[in-house]
């Protein structure tokens, strides 16, 4: 109800001082404006600084370990200090779209802006509903699969 009132008391005003309302509004709305638009530019600017961090992954035993045979290089591009990225590696059948082998993983190791970190991770588990067909073919032979991150959040020092 006390909404009401306040329109109420803004449109008497709106009538009796239309020319000082109307800088008054007018004043607002471009005050809305710069705001939305501030706030704009900082989603961008974090959006921009997320897509300029790479994960990569690759099969790679000759620098990792059987038990631990895919390698992950993580590259920042931004100026900013990465401080977590949580991502999924997702194995593919070649030839297919479905993934097959799917797993969450996340590192926290602190990337200073322009460094590369590398690190190997285990192959991922079998992803709800694949063919048991392709799950067994990629566990049994994980360098026939192609591997993909599939998505990613990176997160910055003072986010």
């Amino acid at each position: 109800m006390v909404w009401l009132l306040g329109i109420g008391i803004f449109l008497v005003l709106l009538f009796v001082f239309p020319r000082q309302m109307g800088t008054l509004l007018l004043g607002i709305v471009v005050l809305i404006a710069l705001g939305g638009a501030y706030i704009w530019q900082q989603g961008e600017g974090r959006k921009r600084a997320r897509a300029s961090v790479e994960v990569s992954v690759r099969y790679d035993v000759s620098a990792c370990s059987s038990s631990f045979p895919l390698l992950v290089t993580y590259r920042n591009g931004s100026r900013r200090t990465v401080e977590k990225i949580i991502y999924d590696i997702g194995g593919f059948t070649p030839g297919y779209s479905d993934v097959v082998l799917q797993d969450d993983y996340k590192t926290d190791r602190i990337i200073p802006p322009g460094q590369t970190y590398g690190e190997c991770w285990s192959v991922p588990r079998a992803y709800f509903g694949a063919s048991e067909a392709r799950v067994t073919a990629l566990t049994l032979a994980p360098a026939s699969a192609q591997w993909r991150i599939t998505s990613r959040y990176v997160t910055f020092q003072s986010d």
